[in-house]
């Protein structure tokens, strides 16, 4: 399933947002790493991403600086068909999607409170396992990076399990710009 895309030619700025990085794939990918950043400067950004399976099985993890210590917590609300259902944890990483079948897509949207000094707040929404005729599931968590003093200079979405990001998955990110 194709699902397309635009590619500007100029920065993009809308809503109070500018748009800093921004990937397609061109070959299949585990792992995209975002680094040069400087969370204290710029203190919200703002992470989307479309990423299609190519045999993943299980969470598209997001991890701040490198850190993949069980310093990540959440609370989470999902619909799965017709059911809602709702559970915490603290984890590895921040999912923010679930593939579990190849060729399916996810899409997930991640606002992130970035600033040092401060708890690290993420707001994610995402949809799982999407494909021409059926999303499987939908989430809404807030989630946490549980490390307030270091300033966050990078970040890695990769597929947490086995598989990889297929060719045209796409990662944006943005951040908060003064009006």
């Amino acid at each position: 399933m194709k699902i397309g895309s635009k590619t500007p030619q100029a920065s993009v700025e809308f809503d109070g947002w500018e748009k800093i990085y921004e990937v397609e794939l061109s070959s299949p990918s585990n792992s995209i790493t975002i680094s040069g950043l400087q969370g204290d400067t710029d203190e919200q950004y703002m992470l989307y991403g479309t990423i299609e399976s190519i045999g993943v099985t299980g969470v598209v993890g997001l991890t701040i600086n490198g850190d993949s210590g069980d310093n990540y917590s959440y609370q989470i609300l999902f619909g799965t068909d017709s059911t809602i259902s709702a559970s915490r944890a603290t984890t590895s990483s921040m999912a923010c999607c679930v593939l579990l079948s190849d060729g399916y897509f996810g899409f997930f949207n991640v606002l992130i409170y970035a600033k040092s000094g401060y708890i690290r707040t993420c707001l994610i929404s995402s949809t799982r396992d999407v494909n021409e005729t059926a999303i499987t599931r939908i989430d809404l968590s807030g989630r946490n990076w549980n490390n307030t003093s270091d300033e966050i200079t990078s970040m890695n979405i990769s597929a947490v399990g086995a598989g990889n990001f297929a060719i045209g998955s796409t990662i944006s990110l943005y951040r908060r710009i003064s009006q």
